[in-house]
């Protein structure tokens, strides 16, 4: 009875020894394997770095296109200016040469002709003489009258006014300066209601549509986006600022009137000549650019 026992609990301590031993080798095979969490988080550590790629990615080539849609819109521009200007120079021309036909027939009606005279005439000198007073008559007929004078003056700025500024948002002007590697980019702070800004607005499409180095945008003074970020600012006194490779350019005025020390932004209103000038400051200024150093320019005007 006693040796049954015996083999009884021998056969129960050999149970129980195997099952902790499946339960220990259970347990290290177990800790070898890589956690499925870590795996988790590794999986999506790897998705979030393709996705900001992507993104990164998108960004650059929307930006990319804006640049080149706005270059487009500055071209056309440019196209249509050109032909505002040739359709102005074509009134002007017939202009002048109604003022001419107008004198002309005045010389023409103040000359007295004698009965004498007429008889020294052949009838060949009389067709002549017709002809030359059918003209002058038709000259007199379309000679303008000082209202109609006027009205082709006011006409002749109406067309120059008619077409407004094609302002630019002031946050998406500022993310093209950031975006742009090689351009020197004029922010022009202005309004289309003022005869100083819609000159200066004049000056830079004429001088600036025509270098390839240079981008320019109109910033609209009258916006609540634009108030809120410079509130000091007047609408209609125009301001500039330079930008080359998301930097900007700091600017120090040293005249009789002017003693300032360097800004990022001016007040001016400038001719075809001063911009010209300006231009060739800023183009001085980056042939010794530095990423760590400051663009900087000095301006006598």
């Amino acid at each position: 009875m006693g040796s049954k026992k015996s083999e009884k609990e021998i056969e129960k301590e050999k149970k129980t020894n195997l099952k902790k031993l499946h339960k220990n080798t259970l347990k290290k095979f177990l800790s070898d394997e890589p956690s499925s969490g870590n795996l988790g988080s590794g999986i999506i550590t790897k998705e979030s770095e393709l996705s900001e790629k992507d993104k990164s990615k998108k960004t650059k080539k929307l930006s990319k296109k804006k640049l080149a849609l706005l270059q487009q819109q500055q071209q056309q521009q440019q196209q249509e200016k050109q032909q505002q200007e040739k359709t102005l120079a074509q009134q002007q021309a017939a202009l002048a040469q109604q003022i001419s036909n107008q004198k002309a027939s005045t010389k023409l009606s103040s000359t007295d002709y004698s009965d004498d005279d007429d008889e020294d005439y052949d009838d060949d000198d009389d067709s002549s003489d017709d002809d030359e007073f059918s003209s002058a008559s038709m000259a007199t007929s379309i000679a303008l009258t000082p209202k109609e004078l006027y009205n082709s003056v006011v006409n002749k700025q109406r067309i120059k006014f008619s077409k407004s500024i094609q302002f630019t948002p002031l946050e998406q002007a500022m993310q093209f300066a950031y975006d742009d590697p090689s351009h020197i980019i004029f922010m022009v702070h202005c309004v289309d209601w003022y005869f100083q800004s819609r000159n200066l607005a004049s000056n830079i499409e004429q001088l600036f549509s025509k270098d390839k180095n240079v981008l320019y945008y109109f910033i609209d003074q009258s916006t609540m986006e634009y108030k809120e970020k410079f509130p000091g600012d007047i609408a209609g006194v125009p301001i500039i600022s330079i930008y080359y490779r998301q930097k900007p350019f700091k600017i120090k005025r040293d005249t009789l009137q002017y003693d300032w020390d360097e800004q990022e932004r001016i007040k001016a209103s400038y001719s075809l000549h001063h911009l010209k000038e300006l231009l060739e400051h800023c183009k001085q200024a980056i042939e010794s650019y530095h990423p760590d150093q400051n663009i900087e320019i000095l301006i006598d005007f």
